[in-house]
């Protein structure tokens, strides 16, 4: 099992990221967009993907997104 509290913040957000990616999302940031390039698989699209995003990915999402909360706070 991947245990995402072993990952590091920036880690934690290429992850979430990915999530997006594989709808084809189109990154506003362009260190995503650099980053996701580089990935043969990686088709951007679109930057109005929320409706394909799937239940799992939703939730995917959220637990990442709390955990990267948690861990910015233990930063302040």
């Amino acid at each position: 099992m991947f245990a995402l509290e072993k990952l590091n913040l920036n880690e934690l957000a290429i992850l979430r990221n990915a999530i997006y990616t594989k709808h084809g999302y189109i990154f506003s940031k362009q260190e995503y967009n650099e980053y996701f390039q580089k990935l043969d698989w990686y088709t951007p699209i679109s930057q109005d993907i929320e409706l394909k995003l799937t239940n799992t990915d939703n939730n995917n999402i959220k637990k990442i997104t709390d955990l990267e909360k948690r861990l910015k706070k233990i930063r302040i």
